[in-house]
């Protein structure tokens, strides 16, 4: 079992490995929905529920997972620009 994000990566690479593809902008869109709920619900812990959310995003962007995925939310956003209804003529 890889020890470290470097091993974990070379031994992806063995195998073809292909970085996931993440919409970013829509995981940290649902990541806030996920915060709001919990400490909505008044559970007692909204602390650890920020800890978690904020390490977890924080691990995505700058730690050395960064790697292992392609954000895709630009592509998808110019897509959503660029999209228009086909006309029946």
């Amino acid at each position: 079992m890889a020890s470290n994000p470097n091993e974990l990566k070379s031994i992806l690479e063995d195998f073809n490995f292909e970085p996931f593809r993440v919409d970013m902008s829509q995981l940290k869109a649902d990541l806030e929905d996920f915060r709001s709920t919990v400490i909505g619900a008044n559970l007692g812990i909204d602390n650890f529920v920020n800890l978690k959310v904020d390490a977890f995003v924080e691990s995505l962007e700058n730690g050395p997972y960064r790697d292992l995925y392609t954000d895709i939310s630009p592509k998808i956003q110019l897509e959503k620009d660029t999209q228009h209804d086909e006309i029946d003529f």
